[in-house]
């Protein structure tokens, strides 16, 4: 596992509104199974993470897409109802929720 001792979400070059959403959702600094995800995630690569229950892994995954979509910007092909751009996949629909809820929080 990476050591995080001292990274903070800003060494990640995040977008100013999705490190608001971040903070205000109360999270202070990257857990480790993100700051071992985040740098392949955001530069395109995949990733499997493994960790524990409450380690981090929804926002681990959460943040990178919701960068994209941010970089995206608007949908050209229907700036008026935008269609899906991301497909977030969950075993459960607990998971399912759990991942709504974070990104309803984090990416206000």
């Amino acid at each position: 596992m990476t050591d995080t001792k001292g990274n903070d979400f800003e060494v990640y070059f995040l977008k100013r509104d999705l490190l608001m959403g971040i903070f205000e959702s109360g999270f202070e600094k990257p857990s480790p199974i993100q700051a071992q995800c985040w740098p392949p995630l955001l530069s395109g690569l995949d990733c499997i993470g493994i960790a524990a229950t409450g380690s981090g892994k929804t926002l681990g995954f959460l943040v990178p897409a919701l960068l994209k979509l941010a970089r995206l910007g608007p949908n050209p092909q229907s700036p008026a109802s935008p269609a899906p751009r991301v497909l977030i996949v969950a075993p459960t629909r607990e998971l399912a929720m759990q991942s709504d809820v974070v990104v309803r929080e984090v990416g206000q």
